[in-house]
Parts: C-alpha cells; structure tokens; sequence
C-alpha cells in the first residue's frame, strides 16, 4: 500500500509529501481541495465550483468531461472524470452520466468540461448537449 501524498492535522491543515514536478502539485492540489470541500456546503456558490474545476482539470492535454456529484444539501459527494477525448473532442454518453449519479445516488450534479486549447468559447457540440427540451 502507497503512502498518500497528503496528510492533514487536528487543526485541519495540510502536508505534502515529497518532491513533485509542477504539473504533478497542481494535481495534488486539486486533490487537496476536493479533500477540504467533501461533505461541506460549497458547491451553493458556483465560484467554489468553477475554481476547484479549474485547478483539477488545469494541466490536462485532452479534453475531459467530469461531473461533480452533490448531496440534496449540495455537498460534494465526489468528483469524477466521466470521458477523455482528444485535443478538441470528447464523446459524452448521457447513459453513464445518469449511471453515475444514481450510484453516487446524488440529488444534484455540476457538469464540467475543459479545452486545452484554451478557448474559453463554447462550441456547437458544447451548447447542443446543454440544451434542454420540455
């Protein structure tokens, strides 16, 4: 069994073991602040949401689409990548996702996808499986 990377004190403060490159620190970061918002109510302010997104899938080359699975409360249940694609692409399967949140059996879900190319416009495809019907 592996040593985690992080430990935290009583006092709820955190430390990281070991050498890491800087794209490796940004990750445990992120695993650091998912660790600090499990089970709390953050997820109610989007800005809590978009910065943990942001630091979790900053380093990645390809895109990813992940979900964040809340509570009824909103609290976070769990982060996960649901699909890796390409430089410019992911196939989403809107089964897994319903999948997914009912074995989290989650009350709410925050969907999140990067671009590595760094456009922050969204795309056709990106628009399209946003939209909802009646």
């Amino acid at each position: 069994m592996s040593k985690p990377l992080f430990i935290k004190n009583e006092q709820g403060l955190y430390r990281v073991r070991g050498y890491f490159k800087p794209d490796e620190l940004v990750r445990v970061a992120a695993d650091i602040l998912l660790d600090d918002m499990a089970g709390k109510e953050v997820m109610s302010n989007p800005a809590n949401a978009a910065r943990f997104v942001q630091l979790a899938l900053a380093q990645e080359k390809n895109e990813h689409f992940s979900a964040l699975f809340l509570n009824t409360q909103h609290q976070l249940l769990c982060f996960e990548t649901l699909f890796t694609g390409t430089v410019d692409g992911a196939s989403v399967y809107p089964r897994v996702v319903v999948q997914k949140a009912l074995e989290f059996n989650a009350g709410a879900v925050i969907f999140a996808h990067n671009h590595p190319s760094g456009e922050c416009e969204p795309s056709t495809a990106d628009r399209q499986i946003t939209v909802t019907e009646p």
